[in-house]
């Protein structure tokens, strides 16, 4: 056992190269190398290379796990079929026409419609719906600028002064153009507005109203097919010859349900995710669904990384401290990456940010490395002597002190009776 806290001030320098450095000067030795590790976590997360393992690590997590069996969030989409037959191609869409298949949706007694359509345009001034439906959350779009860094909001129901539910449609795109994440509050030149998934998760279930209005972005759990397979898909035509049928109030498929009603008529409107290519509000419904399991994976904050990745590296100088190098070695190389996992499954509940974990760990190893390396340079450098010599070295024995000098003893230095002849003198021979 090498435990030690803090060695006796008397233990001489052999005693602690026979038995090794206490833990805390191992510690304070290795001080340097977390700082640096420190630097290097923030460098890389700010570079983007953390992001994208994560982006690699958490598409391989969405391609393995399944979706639910049965979703709250159902999608009743205007294809081309009816926005040719039931809008005759024009757009925008004709709020009267709209506004009876928003009726067909209510017969159905689902708990909340979300509209995700494009209602800017003038024509949806005079759209009203009767009283006594579900709530309906409308769509809002904006434009972000650089300049202030808030979103330009556009209009929506055609401008009028309403106070209406509505959200901001937000779509992060990643560096390789993909769909992961959304905002839960968009901060916007008529103050922070909820995005339209959050707001229709805090229509649907009052208590997710307590959650963190925050505006970082979150992370999609997209799971399943990029289809939706795992929720209720209907068109606007089924929607409407269902409406008249026995059946449709009493047990529809989209009753207790949010019912979300966009268009798949614009190939605009198509975008890319971990799944691949699916239509806006089906990454409106997936990202509604996030919300209503629990809210979206929060990135990594910088201050609980350096804590844990410091305690990983505390763990690792522990090794060092019990175990021979060969050793500790070995057990490091294998305990690290699965710390790392661990530690980013207990925090962020997936294992798609372990990278950030390791850099304050791999700087305590170089720092071993180097002290390890030190180390057999001197106990070679001790062999080639020891062979030169044929003897081994004897331990360096420091200088006693001398001793005060007797009265007796004559002080400075003493002269004998010799006489020394100058160079200029001749000598006689004798």
């Amino acid at each position: 056992m090498r435990w030690k806290i803090w060695p006796s001030s008397k233990q001489s320098k052999q005693d602690l190269e026979k038995e090794g450095i206490s833990l805390l000067e191992r510690a304070i030795k290795a001080l340097p190398a977390v700082l640096i590790g420190i630097l290097l976590t923030f460098f890389l997360s700010r570079s983007g290379l953390f992001r994208q393992l994560e982006t690699y690590a958490l598409d391989t997590q969405v391609r393995l796990q399944g979706a639910a069996q049965d979703s709250d969030v159902a999608v009743v989409l205007i294809d081309d079929a009816d926005y040719s037959q039931l809008f005759h191609r024009k757009s925008p869409l004709d709020p009267n026409t709209l506004v009876n298949l928003i009726n067909a949706i209510a017969a159905g007694k689902p708990k909340l419609i979300g509209i995700d359509l494009d209602t800017s345009a003038p024509e949806f001034q005079n759209l009203h719906l009767p009283p006594g439906g579900p709530p309906v959350v409308w769509a809002r779009s904006g434009m972000f600028s650089r300049v202030d860094e808030k979103f330009h909001l556009s209009d929506f129901l055609g401008g009028q002064q309403t106070n209406v539910p509505s959200g901001l449609v937000v779509l992060r795109l990643d560096a390789d153009g993909a769909i992961r994440r959304y905002p839960r509050i968009c901060e916007t030149n008529l103050g922070p507005l909820p995005s339209f998934p959050w707001a229709i998760a805090k229509e649907f279930d009052t208590s997710i109203a307590g959650r963190p209005q925050t505006a970082s972005d979150l992370f999609i759990r997209f799971a399943g097919d990029r289809k939706g397979s795992h929720r209720v898909h209907f068109t606007a035509a089924r929607i409407l010859s269902l409406a008249d049928g026995p059946g449709w109030q009493s047990g529809s498929p989209i009753k207790d349900k949010i019912v979300l009603l966009g268009g798949a008529y614009a190939a605009e409107d198509e975008h890319d995710t971990p799944l691949g290519w699916m239509l806006g509000v089906e990454v409106m419904a997936y990202a509604t669904e996030t919300e209503l399991a629990g809210g979206g994976l929060v990135p990594p904050s910088s201050v609980l990384v350096t804590v844990l990745g410091g305690l990983i590296g505390m763990g690792l100088l522990l090794l060092f401290q019990h175990f021979r190098p060969t050793k500790a070695w070995l057990i490091s190389l294998v305990a690290m990456p699965l710390l790392g996992l661990l530690s980013s499954l207990l925090t962020f509940r997936t294992m798609a940010f372990w990278a950030y974990f390791l850099p304050i760990p791999l700087a305590v190893l170089a720092q071993e490395m180097y002290v390890q390396a030190k180390d057999y340079r001197k106990k070679m450098i001790k062999q080639l002597y020891e062979g030169v010599l044929g003897r081994p070295l004897e331990p360096e024995v420091a200088e006693t002190p001398a001793l005060p000098l007797s009265p007796t003893e004559p002080k400075g230095p003493i002269e004998f009776p010799i006489k020394i002849p100058k160079p200029t003198e001749k000598v006689e021979p004798q």
